[in-house]
Formats: C-alpha cells, sequence, structure tokens
C-alpha cells in the first residue's frame, strides 16, 4: 500500500469589505467605519468625516428673554372711526 501525499492548504484570507463615506464620497475600508448613533435614524461615516463633524459647532439660536409685551395701541371701533357730519 502507498502512502498518499497530503499537502496543506494554506487558508484563504477573505477579501476585504468596503463602503463608500456618504459625506467624502471616498471608498474606504470597513474598519474605518463610524456609527453616529446620536442621530436618528443612525448615520454611518468615515473617521477622518467624524472627527470634522464633532469639530463643527453647532450654533443654536440664542434664547431670548421674555420681552415685555409690546403696547399695541386699541383696534379702533367702527363707531370711533366714522367722524361726525357737519
Amino acid at each position: 500500500m502507498a502512502k498518499e501525499k497530503t499537502t496543506r492548504v494554506q487558508p484563504v484570507a477573505p477579501p476585504e469589505v468596503n463602503f463608500v463615506c456618504r459625506f467624502c464620497g471616498e471608498t474606504k475600508p470597513l474598519s474605518e467605519l463610524i456609527l453616529q448613533a446620536r442621530f436618528f435614524p443612525v448615520l454611518t461615516a468615515c473617521r477622518a468625516c467624524e472627527r470634522a463633524m464633532q469639530s463643527l459647532k453647532i450654533e443654536e439660536p440664542p434664547v431670548e428673554a421674555a420681552e415685555d409685551p409690546v403696547d399695541e395701541e386699541p383696534a379702533e371701533s367702527e363707531d370711533d372711526s366714522v367722524s361726525p357730519s357737519p
């Protein structure tokens, strides 16, 4: 009986999965994907765009203190607007 030769097969690494960043449009590896869970629906971006989003300062409109109500002149009634006939 003859011995069969066995060869060891090296496992092939799976191809790297890529995604396209919605903000910069570049194709990046999946390891660069960041989920922005603070938004709804969740946004996906690359690390560079995520850092840029964090550095942007979103300014909210200033909260104005309650102002005194404007003194409006009371609406004139029809009786006051009609001038008397001489």
